[in-house]
């Protein structure tokens, strides 16, 4: 196992023995840019539905998850959904080599001290959690599978149906 993988193992392990759950408020955190300048704060995003994906580059499964996850983002963002990818790489320049051969259209974080996947419980890679407009966990997806990506996506469809905001 890498250096990375036991670092993460680690903080992991220390998470809270229960992960965020769903009809619970999303955790207020916040984590530096990986896209431009500054932060991304999960609460600037209150009005949106949001994917908030966590992943790494040594995670083979994100490879998959982040293109799809994009792809969502750029049929439904019109609509009011957005995806906030958080990086949990120690070093942000392996987040960043990871995304010039992979670019991806969504807010990219970088949480190298795993603050933000502790307040979310992260257990495996990829984790991701689907908050609406109000801030609350609808759903929690640990891994990925390609195959849940059209329910993903008819929930997300549903959520941002006028009648659910």
């Amino acid at each position: 196992m890498s250096a990375r993988a036991l670092a993460l193992a680690g903080l992991l392990a220390s998470a809270s023995l229960q992960a965020t759950e769903v009809g619970e408020n999303a955790p207020l955190v916040v984590a530096a840019a990986l896209d431009q300048a500054g932060e991304h704060r999960l609460e600037e995003l209150g009005g949106k539905v949001v994917l908030v994906d966590f992943w790494a580059s040594w995670c083979a499964p994100c490879l998959h998850a982040l293109p799809a996850y994009a792809q969502l983002r750029s049929e439904l963002g019109p609509r009011g959904f957005e995806v906030l990818a958080i990086s949990v790489d120690e070093q942000r320049k392996d987040a960043e080599r990871f995304l010039e051969r992979r670019p991806v259209a969504v807010l990219l974080a970088h949480d190298p001290d795993g603050a933000w996947a502790k307040a979310f419980a992260v257990k495996v890679m990829p984790s991701s959690y689907l908050v609406d407009r109000n801030g609350v966990v609808q759903e929690v997806h640990l891994g990925y599978r390609a195959e849940e990506l059209a329910a993903l996506r008819s929930r997300i469809e549903a959520m941002l149906e006028p009648a659910n905001e």
